[in-house]
């Protein structure tokens, strides 16, 4: 009778969902602090347990599910093509999910 009561699963984020909002603080970041700010070694793209992403010191999330220097994103591309700002960051964004999934073996 009360079925609709229980409580629900939360549901599994997709590929796409993360790496859109892996994308969204990615580009508001350098949009509100710049690429040299972004490309500090203290920073990290991380992705917590519940996947929050977030990019902050490593050792603010010591859970974290993934943490990336923005280094290893190659975003230089944004300084030397800024017409390629949207592709790079896309990209990224994948890096970064790639590390959060493993690959699976067929």
């Amino acid at each position: 009778m009360f079925g609709w009561f229980r409580k629900r699963q939360p549901q599994q984020s997709t590929d796409y969902e993360i790496g859109s909002r892996v994308a969204s603080v990615i580009d508001g970041f350098i949009q509100q602090h710049g690429l040299k700010e972004f490309s500090k070694d203290r920073l990290c793209v991380v992705i917590a347990p519940e996947m929050r992403v977030s990019i902050s010191e490593k050792n603010f999330v010591p859970d974290a599910l993934v943490a990336i220097p923005p280094n290893e994103l190659n975003l230089d591309l944004i300084a030397e093509r800024p017409d390629l700002r949207d592709l790079t960051i896309d990209m990224a964004a994948q890096m970064v999910i790639g590390k959060l999934r493993p690959p699976q073996s067929n």
